[in-house]
């Protein structure tokens, strides 16, 4: 096991369920494909950078 998700939702600007997880290793992982636990099955996940979402700060205050 590699870590353990703290978290998820649905995002309406994704357009779909994002998780914040706790990954050993997180920031040395960013862009690698892995395989997360869900209810019952197996889901492929990907690591992003923690501001993976307007991460010039465009959309800020408006």
């Amino acid at each position: 096991m590699l870590g353990h998700v703290t978290s998820s939702y649905r995002s309406a600007v994704l357009g779909r369920p994002f998780a914040l997880a706790l990954v050993r290793a997180g920031r040395d992982r960013i862009g690698e494909s892995l395989l997360a636990w869900d209810d019952g099955r197996i889901v492929p996940v990907t690591v992003t950078d923690p501001v993976f979402y307007d991460k010039e700060g465009a959309r800020r205050d408006g």
